[in-house]
């Protein structure tokens, strides 16, 4: 009796055991069959580092208000791919370019939009719209591809006058269509273009599929898709995770990330693209830091060269481009916000007064920081002589101008 019992709590030990053993390798399989199911958002674009690229749209999950305030942004709209509505150039009526007594382009809406050439009028060549680069605020310019390779299109279109214009660097005695477009002109208008020749600072074969167009969150944040995964997978994370904290950095850091494409034309010592927020500047690329002639103003200006000029700047220990700028937010023909952030500083200077029933009306920058017509961007054709193209560029060297200016 003993023996049969005993042989009978031992096959209910074996039971028992292996019972067990079956549950736990049953949770531990399901358990990682958890972690082998969790979410991985794929990546737009892969960096030069091998960072990944999330795209700004997996923002709006978290930062709704800055992601919808940010999409108004010149930044975020200063290059895309083209549609039917987002160029602001006339096809229809007002779309002849007459270069010379030769030379017409017109611009085409057939089953796409074209810029068509013409020399005595017969027709010599046609390239597509394909991607637009500039917000639109003072023109726009065009790009087309062929197969891999990214030009410049020869007609592009000034806001301030309504029509199309000779673009910039363009021959003005013959028709030609390949001013070829590097990455060190994408860098400021793009969040990211992968180059096919990554050591080749002259190259203009891109990868079409890898192209994140807008200067969006990760171009000041950096690709970000770690970030995004893991905040996916764990909502209750408190802190965020795998992110720049850009309140973190110094003074010249944050600087330097706005410099990169607000420091005027530079010389690369890197490959485009290789520069994130926090590096620094000087590593990247030969920068125009000296004092300018701010009749050399020009979209691409030393917009930071003339801060540093500035008194205000020299002055103070903190001042960057956001103490004046929100960069989630488009804040353009808003000269009483600047105003305020004016006040902040000088409520108590002795050759102003800031009352209370003024300051809304106040508009400080439109003498301390003037519109000036710039000298450095001309435009070829029959017209070019013509003043009213000029185009006019807030300086920022702030300081008291004569009244000899606009």
């Amino acid at each position: 009796m003993f023996f049969r019992m005993h042989n009978c709590s031992r096959r209910s030990f074996s039971i028992l055991f292996f019972g067990s053993l079956f549950f736990l390798l049953f949770f531990v399989r399901c358990n990682s069959g958890v972690k082998d199911t969790m979410i991985s958002i794929a990546p737009v674009a892969t960096a030069y580092d091998g960072s990944k690229y999330a795209g700004s749209q997996r923002c709006i999950a978290c930062h709704e208000n800055i992601y919808n305030e940010h999409l108004k942004t010149p930044h975020y709209n200063t290059s895309q791919l083209v549609s039917d509505d987002n160029v602001v150039g006339d096809f229809k009526v007002h779309n002849i370019l007459k270069l010379n007594e030769h030379i017409v382009f017109k611009m085409i809406d057939e089953d796409q939009l074209y810029q068509a050439a013409f020399k005595d009028e017969r027709f010599v060549r046609k390239e597509p719209f394909d991607i637009i680069i500039g917000s639109g605020t003072k023109g726009q310019t065009f790009l087309y591809w062929n197969d891999n390779r990214l030009y410049q299109l020869p007609v592009s279109y000034l806001n301030k006058s309504n029509k199309w214009i000779h673009s910039p660097g363009y021959s003005n005695d013959r028709i030609h269509f390949d001013r070829a477009v590097i990455p060190n002109c994408l860098e400021c208008h793009t969040t990211f273009a992968r180059n096919h020749l990554p050591t080749d600072f002259n190259s203009n074969m891109f990868v079409k599929k890898e192209m994140i167009f807008g200067v969006d969150c990760e171009s000041c944040h950096g690709p970000s898709l770690k970030h995004v995964n893991a905040h996916i997978n764990d909502p209750e994370l408190k802190m965020a995770q795998h992110i720049l904290d850009i309140k973190t950095l110094t003074r010249q850091q944050q600087l330097d990330a706005c410099a990169r494409c607000h420091s005027g034309l530079g010389r690369p010592l890197k490959m485009p693209f290789t520069f994130k927020t926090g590096d620094k500047l000087d590593s990247f690329r030969i920068p125009n830091y000296m004092p300018i002639d701010t009749t050399k103003l020009d979209v691409h200006g030393n917009q930071y060269g003339l801060l540093t000029m500035s008194k205000c700047f020299k002055r103070s220990e903190s001042l960057n481009c956001t103490t004046c700028h929100d960069p989630h937010k488009n804040e353009r023909q808003q000269s009483a916000t600047f105003s305020q952030k004016c006040i902040g500083c000088h409520q108590d200077a002795g050759n102003h007064s800031f009352s209370l029933e003024h300051q809304e009306k106040l508009d400080c920058i439109s003498c301390h920081m003037p519109l000036l017509t710039t000298s450095a961007i001309t435009f070829n054709g029959l017209n070019s002589n013509d003043h009213s193209d000029s185009i006019k560029v807030r300086t920022h060297k702030i300081g008291i101008y004569g009244n000899e200016l606009p």
